[in-house]
C-alpha cells in the first residue's frame, strides 16, 4: 500500500496534536500533582481586573494583594486573592513531553473561581479563573487569568514562595 504526502503529513499531524495536547484536557482526571508543587505559596502581587461599565467600555482598575495558595497531594487549590477566595479550583499538570520539549505551554494549570471582591474598586464579585505557572528556581512562576466566555485576560504575573 502507497501512503501519500499528504496522508503521511495529516498522520504526522495527528500525533503531534495528540502529544501537544495529551494534559489540555485533563484537569481534575487523574492526579498528577508531582510534591514538589504542594503546599502553601505567597506573594503580594499587583492585580488587574477588566470589567464593562455602563457603556459597553472596558475599563481596569488595580491594586496590590496578598495572594495565598495551597495545592494539596490531590490538586485541591485553596487560598485567598486579596478579599476573594478560591473556590472549586483544581491543578493539574498541563503538558506532555511533547510539549516540554518545544517549550510550549507551562507545566501545571489551575482552574476554578474566585468568589468576593479581590480590592474595594473590584466591581466583579465573581470571577472565573485560570493559572498557568511553571515551578522555576523554587518559585511558582506564571499568570492568572480572569475568564469571560472564551476570552481570557491577565489579571496577574505572578511569582509565589513557598512559606
Amino acid at each position: 500500500m502507497k501512503v501519500g504526502v499528504q496522508e503521511g503529513l495529516a498522520g504526522f499531524l495527528l500525533i503531534v496534536l495528540l502529544h501537544l495536547f495529551s494534559y489540555s484536557d485533563s484537569i481534575g482526571s487523574v492526579n498528577r500533582i508531582p510534591p514538589m508543587i504542594t503546599g502553601t505559596w505567597i506573594a503580594s502581587q499587583i492585580v488587574t481586573v477588566r470589567f464593562e461599565d455602563e457603556r459597553g467600555e472596558y475599563r481596569l482598575v488595580s491594586d496590590t494583594v496578598l495572594i495565598r495558595i495551597t495545592i494539596d497531594g490531590n490538586g485541591l487549590v485553596e487560598g485567598i486573592c486579596g478579599k476573594a477566595v478560591f473556590e472549586g479550583c483544581i491543578a493539574d499538570e498541563n503538558r506532555g513531553w511533547f510539549g516540554k520539549f518545544f517549550n510550549l505551554s507551562t507545566d501545571f494549570v489551575f482552574e476554578g473561581k474566585l468568589i468576593g471582591k479581590i480590592f474595594d474598586m473590584d466591581p466583579i464579585p465573581e470571577k472565573i479563573i485560570r493559572a498557568s505557572f511553571d515551578l522555576k528556581g523554587g518559585y511558582l512562576m506564571g499568570t492568572l487569568f480572569q475568564q469571560n466566555g472564551w476570552e481570557k485576560h491577565p489579571m496577574v504575573e505572578f511569582k509565589f514562595g513557598k512559606r
